[in-house]
């Protein structure tokens, strides 16, 4: 917000270095008051700054920059350290079977093993009962 203040100050200080004549006073005198409005009003941003990190409990603005950028740095270190985690754990989709032969020939391999572990849990339970 202050650089943008700045950037216009300086623009409308170039815009009065420009007006040039014995009848533009007026606009001159007007662009001279607006200057020094954004003036006042960066100054106080700039007196205001340092009493928005003490409110938050810092001693000064050097502090809490210290503070932001290490968390700054944690921070893209953790969405590295995620980013990476996803690549290794993410599992490539197995390939669709094409064509009306090759998805039944899939849908009979599910069936089959789901009746063999069908099949293990119904003896399992027999024989639990036996013991």
């Amino acid at each position: 917000m202050e650089q943008k203040k700045e950037k216009q100050r300086s623009a409308k200080k170039k815009e009065l270095s420009e007006i040039k004549g014995w009848f533009k006073g007026r606009k001159k005198k007007e662009l001279q008051e607006e200057i020094d409005d954004m003036a006042s009003q960066i100054r106080n941003m700039k007196d205001y700054l340092p009493k928005i990190v003490q409110k938050v409990g810092y001693r000064s603005i050097q502090e809490f920059l210290k503070d932001f950028k290490t968390a700054k740095s944690e921070h893209s270190q953790y969405q590295k350290a995620i980013a990476q985690w996803q690549q290794e754990t993410v599992k490539e989709p197995e390939p669709q079977p094409h064509g009306v032969r090759a998805k039944l020939a899939a849908n009979r391999k599910k069936i089959e093993q789901e009746q063999k572990n069908t099949q293990r849990t119904r003896s399992q339970n027999q024989d639990r009962g036996v013991r």
